[in-house]
């Protein structure tokens, strides 16, 4: 039987997800913040009903069938979102969000290290859920590049979690899309993924060739991503994380990064 996967978001990050997931023979279930009519293109673009159905959230989480969910919606929407629902009782939940304050407004008990982002999602989520993050120190717009499934040439994500199957599980799904991965670390711990670590985002992007014009820098920066990350890379890069860093993430929308991003929303509308 094909294992179904429930979305819950599509933007850039859910997206492209999606498309790797129905490439490794996975259903996929997605959902948005209007009716599941609004997404009848990304349905069609991602191989049309036979693979891909859009629903609501609050079915996606009622579905028996559907045991993994992938969340990628803001920060800020979390906590009216994912109660409203029902917590996602019982579902493996892969936890994509990263904490930026300029969109997200400002979090006492994050900006205080009181928190790691995932504790506080964990706060929302159904006592019987299984968080497992992972997808969120890579560039939306690199998942795509990046992803391989000849497990000799797959880049290496970090997978964190406190449930030792559930992140099994996950493990295996992500390993299936296109990407190697390692046990990285607990919720308590997952802060060393997130943003301004060295971990997060550089080492998985490309480095532009000389002579490019800006225009073209940022369409080469969306469509390419660094050679591969081995598994011990991740864990030196994990290991040198240190909290004398920001707390959380700033949006440069003059950076190649967000431009790269946008040109990339603006093609997927």
């Amino acid at each position: 039987m094909t294992q179904t996967v429930g979305f819950i978001g599509v933007g850039l990050i859910g997206s492209n997800l999606a498309r790797l997931a129905v490439d490794a023979g996975y259903r996929v279930v997605i959902s948005n913040s209007k009716e599941p009519a609004s997404l009848s293109k990304t349905v069609e673009d991602l191989g049309g009903e036979k693979v891909v159905s859009a629903d609501t959230a609050e079915n996606i989480a009622k579905n028996n069938d559907i045991k993994l969910v992938i969340v990628t919606v803001p920060l800020h929407v979390i906590p009216s979102l994912i109660p409203a629902i029902g917590g996602l009782k019982d579902k493996i939940v892969i936890d994509t969000n990263n904490y930026y304050p300029l969109r997200d407004g400002h979090i006492d008990v994050l900006d205080y290290r009181k928190l790691t982002t995932a504790e506080y999602v964990a706060q929302y989520l159904d006592k019987s859920a299984k968080q497992i993050k992972v997808f969120n120190n890579i560039w939306a717009i690199h998942i795509q590049p990046a992803a391989n499934r000849d497990p000799a040439s797959q880049t290496c994500l970090p997978v964190s979690g406190d449930d030792d199957e559930a992140k099994k599980i996950v493990r295996k799904f992500v390993e299936n899309i296109g990407f190697a991965t390692i046990d990285a670390c607990s919720l308590k711990d997952s802060w060393r993924t997130e943003p301004n670590t060295p971990v997060y985002c550089k080492p998985y992007a490309p480095m532009l060739p000389e002579g490019l014009s800006e225009q073209e820098a940022v369409r080469y920066f969306g469509s390419h991503a660094a050679a591969p990350l081995s598994e011990d890379r991740v864990r030196t890069l994990i290991s040198t994380a240190t909290e004398n860093e920001p707390v959380g993430g700033i949006f440069d929308p003059n950076s190649i990064s967000s431009r790269a991003s946008a040109l990339a929303s603006s093609q997927n509308r």
